[in-house]
């Protein structure tokens, strides 16, 4: 089994077959390590290359060409969600398979609309996760049962139960470092915004979930599972 890290990528690269290549985006070296088993297991001529934030993967992407993403949905607490556009920029043919923690009933099809092929828990069985690494690295898409019914309920229903899917990507990504109480400056700080844009920001998302404050947008993320 192969694992590279950033430092020693070059010159490999130019030797690599870039047909197989696997890229794994996880700030956990554990996480890796496991996710790239799992990948050799579900595609053994497949080379493994490793990436542990958001600046790294796009160095990765502008000099390699990658069959397939195995991305986490944060890295050093960034929403990826929001740099799947960018990605698919660089790579337009680039099979993305999220892999996270992260509450599917929420991020699951936001993932999808992004541009990801599919998306699974990192908690689901190793079969389940053997499943989605082949059938996105052969460009088709993967997402649970669960997710399935629930997207077809959806569809089915006028009015979409769930408010947070009202918010965009970047303001799902603020709700999230509201909920975790960050203040608005340490918002910006990972957001790459200005203080005055977190406010604005804050109250666009107040008034779509019609919440008055961050403890009722806490309660609100606690009954729908965000938490």
């Amino acid at each position: 089994m192969i694992f590279i890290s950033l430092d020693h990528l070059a010159p490999y690269l130019r030797r690599m077959d870039k047909k197989n290549t696997i890229i794994i985006a996880d700030d956990h070296s554990i996480a890796r390590l496991g996710l790239g088993i799992l990948c050799k297991k579900a595609v053994p001529e497949a080379e493994i290359v490793e990436a542990q934030t958001v600046l790294e993967l796009h160095k990765i992407l502008k000099i390699h060409t990658a069959k397939l993403l195995v991305l986490d949905l944060f890295l050093e607490n960034i929403n990826t969600l929001t740099t799947i556009p960018e990605l698919l920029k660089i790579q337009p043919d680039l099979n993305i398979l999220v892999v996270t923690t992260g509450s599917e009933t929420l991020y699951g099809n936001r993932a999808i609309k992004a541009g990801a092929r599919g998306f699974i828990n990192k908690a689901a069985a190793d079969n389940y996760l053997n499943t989605a690494i082949v059938r996105v690295y052969q460009g088709r898409h993967y997402i649970s049962e669960d997710l399935y019914y629930k997207s077809l309920d959806e569809i089915s229903e006028t009015n979409d139960p769930n408010p947070f899917n009202k918010l965009t990507n970047k303001e799902m990504e603020i709700t999230q470092y509201l909920i975790d109480g960050l203040s608005n400056s340490e918002i910006g700080n990972k957001s790459n915004l200005a203080p005055s844009t977190i406010s604005t920001f804050k109250m666009k998302i107040f008034t779509k979930l019609d919440v008055k404050n961050v403890i009722e947008l806490s309660e609100l993320a606690s009954i729908f599972n965000l938490k």
